[in-house]
């Protein structure tokens, strides 16, 4: 049975214990629902159960085998890959996996065929304890290899669809930067990219800025959804949005329409969504705090951004940025970095991210007085309690070192 038969979706429903299977390249994408134990073929060929029309996919590329009942639950797994014959091989987490060999594959992990990427998303009724970990889906990559560069693939071939993109990881991450660059490689580049986060605003006026308002004809109003038409929606900290919105949300996602506050007239919607969370979005469901069917409504496909700590060839490049950026804001020219603060700033395990980088360096500016900014300029932020949802090593305040 190939990929495209529409019968798989309503299989779906049959068989709750069956994974989803998402395949994406530039100029298409499949999907299929893999039922335990079953084995199915991955490549070009018309006899494979999942075709995939790109010339650097091999004829019989892969081979996908469904993880059975007792096996699923161990750390989110949900399948075995193998490499049967792939001209250009079958990458894992970014790393190439050995010919004919099975390797273990679940929740966040990120597969490469040629120019296609597959993701594997869990069955819908999943357990908590498996279906949950996809909100913590850091990915574990070998050592050595860079976490971001699957990222940025994974975000190139995403771009060329018009799927929902859920975006996961924890606070200042860079999930924003993401969204940003699905919108900007997208066909939709030329339209707007409105942004809204979910928890800055109470959930009357969330709800009018989300679908405008025409209570009085002198305060009629487009909210951000019909303003963003053409372009892309970037839904921040979605988790926090109120049960009552998320209703309406999942309304305007199935019909494609919007209807006003106070307005009986629906209008037409053509945006793409991408939402983002630091939250763990499975179990606030399970706590009745945020609606199962809006999930997956909005996990077209999820993109989990890995923390600044397992991207620390990334920290010297952020920091010369915002210290650049610092010093412009105040006039200055910006200091030098030397090696010893270069060293303090890799070995931080930044549980602030992105964010917490970018502040520790508009601070260092204006405490290095000359063109040198040593570890002594270095203050970092006191964490006393993680985000909810993410398990965070404990932080202590940055003490600078007697020497370098």
């Amino acid at each position: 049975m190939t990929s495209d038969d529409p019968t798989r979706s309503e299989l779906a429903g049959d068989a709750p214990l069956m994974t989803h299977v998402l395949v994406l390249w530039e100029t298409g994408s499949a999907t299929y629902f893999l039922r335990p134990g079953e084995q199915v073929k991955l490549g070009r060929h018309s006899d494979c159960e999942v075709v995939i029309g790109l010339p650097t996919v091999s004829r019989r590329h892969a081979q996908l085998t469904g993880a059975r009942p007792h096996e699923a639950p161990r750390a989110g797994r949900l399948a075995t890959i193998e490499d049967i014959g792939g001209m250009n091989g079958v990458r894992v987490r970014g790393q190439r996996i050995p010919l004919n060999q099975a390797v273990p594959v679940g929740i966040g992990d990120v597969i490469e065929l040629g120019g296609a990427i597959v993701v594997l998303h869990p069955p819908r009724d999943a357990g908590a304890p498996s279906a949950g970990a996809i909100a913590r889906a850091a990915a574990h990559r070998p050592a050595g290899d860079d976490p971001m560069k699957a990222v940025d693939r994974l975000i190139d071939v995403v771009a060329g669809s018009d799927l929902g993109v859920l975006l996961l990881g924890e606070t200042g991450v860079g999930k924003t930067f993401a969204a940003e660059a699905i919108h900007a490689r997208s066909a939709r580049a030329n339209g707007p990219l409105r942004r809204l986060d979910c928890a800055a605003l109470p959930e009357a006026l969330l709800e009018a800025e989300l679908f405008g308002d025409e209570r009085g004809a002198a305060q009629a109003k487009a909210g951000l959804l019909e303003s963003a038409a053409g372009g892309t929606v970037l839904l921040e900290e979605i988790g926090a949005m109120p049960l009552a919105t998320q209703a309406k949300l999942l309304t305007v996602l199935e019909t494609r329409e919007i209807l006003r506050l106070g307005s009986l007239e629906p209008r037409t919607l053509d945006v793409r969504f991408v939402a983002a969370t630091s939250r763990d979005l499975l179990a606030r469901s399970a706590e009745g705090a945020f609606r199962l069917d809006l999930y997956y409504r909005l996990n077209g496909i999820c993109i989990a951004i890995p923390p600044l700590r397992e991207r620390t060839g990334e920290i010297p490049r952020f920091a010369t940025r915002f210290l650049a950026e610092a010093a412009m804001r105040a006039g200055r020219v910006a200091p030098r970095l030397s090696n010893e603060a270069l060293g303090v700033l890799v070995h931080h395990p930044f549980p602030g991210n992105i964010r917490e980088l970018r502040n520790a360096m508009e601070r260092a500016v204006g405490l290095a007085s000359g063109g040198f900014l040593g570890p002594e300029h270095l203050i970092f932020e006191t964490h006393t309690a993680a985000p909810p949802s993410l398990a965070l090593p404990p932080t202590r305040r940055f003490r600078p070192p007697t020497e370098p």
